[in-house]
């Protein structure tokens, strides 16, 4: 009986593409296989390692509406900053100005853009948007808005 499972769970394995692990002779347990690493050819290794950091860097070199810019169209995917600014649509998302102080910077690194959802809800409740409207563009709940006003000692006005 134990033999029947353990073809039946190899035939599902090869079937389905996964690898058992070595010398598995009565176990189950199957091994996905790792995709592999789909990195930028020729690209150096951040410097930035923890987004606190990169968000910091990202601020103080763009400013506050040049990051702002970045965050709303890059948040939360890896950006690859070319050499040169021509060489890539950077210019058309955020401004000349941003796209060139980003380049250098940050030229032939692939970042992680961070999402900055505290500091776009900090934007987003300065420009007087409404609750419901700030977690539509955060991506979050209005409790999650209504915990980040209470942080940010906003007085809710919406309750």
């Amino acid at each position: 009986m134990l033999d029947t499972t353990v073809a039946r769970v190899q035939r599902a394995a090869i079937e389905a593409d996964w690898q058992l692990p070595p010398k598995a002779e009565a176990k189950t347990e199957m091994v996905k296989p790792r995709p592999k690493k789909r990195d930028f050819p020729d690209v150096k290794p951040a410097e930035y390692n923890f987004d606190a950091d990169l968000s910091v860097a990202l601020r103080e070199a763009l400013g506050e509406d040049g990051f702002l810019r970045l965050v709303e169209r890059y948040g939360g995917i890896r950006l690859y900053v070319p050499a040169d600014v021509r060489a890539s649509g950077l210019a058309d998302e955020i401004t000349i100005q941003h796209a060139t102080t980003l380049v250098a910077a940050f030229a032939g690194v692939a970042i992680r853009v961070p999402l900055a959802r505290r500091f776009r809800h900090g934007i987003y409740k300065r420009w007087g948007y409404s609750n419901s409207k700030i977690a539509r563009m955060l991506g979050v709940t209005e409790t999650a808005i209504t915990k980040m006003n209470a942080d940010h000692g906003c007085i809710d006005d919406e309750e």
